[in-house]
């Protein structure tokens, strides 16, 4: 009977290895599933504990990153273990301290990580909300963004032309001396300052450089209030030509010292940029935070930005002021002869340069008003009291932006009103198609000569347009003549 027992409980031990074992292969996936998820796992959350912790900035998204690693880690280590021998050994699992740890432990984790999984998916909706209201707003600057592209690419080329045309075809002038300059610094606006502002346009709440932010902004300030400055000086050159013509002119050393004094009082009323302008951050819902290059927040609860734009509105409204001014008398001295293009002549003094100048102010002002608006309704009603309607979120951007058109219309006022300028760019562009279409050396050499005989036919022409007109005035005016068309071309 004891035989019979024993031998029917080694029969009973053995069937139950075989069922555990039957068992065993029926949960072999779960098996190799937890093999691979318990190494990977624990790799995994590890260095994720030690970037979140170690790399990135205190915030809500690494609170929740870093306590899910803790929780995902422990898992690992604890609960994944347990259930990996519970599939191992599913019919001889003896040990009920140890199953009753790790299945408590388990459950703990599984509940912590159920608790944390929603913090974890609006984390992701947060990270990915912030680039989605960047997009939004980027795409409702869109207007701006094509405005500020278009601007870059013709300011760039008509500076450059500029600069080419009256640097090396005409001759020293006080009017050479400022249009260059002019050139120089609405090229810089148009390299620096523009794609300051389209970075800031393409990326409203990510603009995360503050040097970039402060650097572009002063720059930006300088190139702004120096070409006033300049524009002033011009003015004032142009009224003692006209109204005092028997006064002390200025010399063209004189226009380079004053065009250096301008950019040096731009500089002296732009450095507080450096300072007032930085990151602005803007919160959101969920604790989105948005960083934008606008008055830092750092001085934005004081007075110093009130200030600064009290000094700078005062300064834009002097310019405004002093070139209206200027202009009505000159054009009043003008219109008060009978005979002013004679009376000018005799002045030395060339109408179309005057004109050019004109342009240049009415395009200045032009320019620049709407943004000096937009400054003085937001800092005297201490934000922007506008509706925020799709149509002022799209135009408001461009408005305060439309003074870079400042920096790109001088070039077309040129071409316009210059005629020599406009003869040179036009035989130039003759000159660049014919190049373009020969291919050989020798065919571009041609094209070359056929410059420069085109320049020399213009010239003779122009010789003999003023023989002739000369030969019905006495011998005793032709030298007087040929200096006062001289000096035209001078002035």
């Amino acid at each position: 009977m004891s035989n019979v027992t024993q031998n029917g409980e080694q029969l009973n031990n053995k069937t139950l290895e075989e069922l555990n074992n039957l068992k065993v292969h029926q949960r072999m996936p779960t098996i190799v599933f937890l093999f691979i998820l318990i190494p990977f796992g624990v790799v995994g959350n590890i260095v994720t504990i030690l970037v979140y912790g170690l790399k990135y900035r205190p915030s809500t998204f690494r609170v929740y990153i870093l306590t899910l690693a803790i929780v995902d880690l422990l898992s690992c280590c604890i609960g994944m273990p347990v259930e990996l021998a519970d599939n191992l050994i599913p019919l001889v699992f003896y040990d009920e301290k140890l199953c009753k740890v790790g299945k408590f432990s388990g459950q703990i984790l599984k509940i912590a990580r159920s608790m944390s999984v929603p913090y974890n998916t609006t984390t992701t909706a947060i990270f990915e909300t912030l680039e989605e209201l960047n997009d939004k707003k980027a795409r409702q600057r869109m207007p701006t963004i094509v405005f500020l592209c278009i601007l870059i690419a013709f300011g760039v080329i008509g500076n450059i032309v500029v600069l080419v045309v009256y640097g090396l075809r005409y001759r020293p002038s006080t009017f050479r001396s400022y249009i260059l300059t002019l050139a120089v610094i609405d090229l810089l606006s148009c390299l620096i300052a523009m794609p300051v502002e389209l970075v800031d346009n393409l990326y409203p709440l990510q603009f995360f450089s503050e040097e970039v932010c402060k650097g572009g902004r002063f720059l930006g300030h300088v190139f702004k209030i120096g070409s006033a400055l300049i524009i002033l000086v011009m003015a004032v050159g142009r009224f003692r030509k006209i109204c005092r013509p028997f006064s002390k002119q200025i010399s063209i050393n004189q226009a380079h010292f004053l065009c250096a004094l301008a950019m040096g009082l731009a500089i002296l009323f732009a450095w507080p940029n450096a300072i007032v302008q930085g990151m602005r951050k803007h919160y959101f819902d969920g604790g989105v935070i948005g960083y934008d290059c606008s008055v830092d927040d750092d001085v934005s609860k004081t007075i110093y930005p009130f200030i600064y734009a009290i000094v700078l509105f005062t300064v834009y409204i002097s310019v405004f002021s002093s070139l209206v001014t200027l202009y009505t008398l000159i054009i009043l001295r003008i219109r008060s002869h009978n005979n002013a293009e004679q009376k000018l002549k005799r002045m030395k003094i060339n109408p179309r340069v005057t004109k050019v100048m004109i342009a240049i102010t009415v395009a200045f002002i032009v320019s620049y008003i709407p943004d000096c608006i937009m400054d003085a309704n937001y800092t005297f009603n201490q934000g922007n009291t506008l509706p925020s309607t799709p149509l002022v979120l799209a135009l408001l951007p461009l408005l305060a932006r439309a003074y870079f058109i400042n920096n790109v219309i001088n070039p077309l006022i040129y071409l316009i009103g210059e005629t020599k300028f406009r003869k040179i760019v036009k035989l130039s562009m003759i000159w660049v198609l014919r190049s373009l279409q020969r291919r050989d050396t020798g065919d571009v050499f041609a094209a070359s000569f056929s410059a420069s005989d085109t320049f020399r036919t213009e010239r003779m022409a122009t010789y003999h347009k003023t023989s002739s007109s000369n030969k019905s005035q006495p011998s005793g005016n032709h030298s007087g003549q040929v200096r006062q068309e001289i000096s035209q071309t001078n002035t």
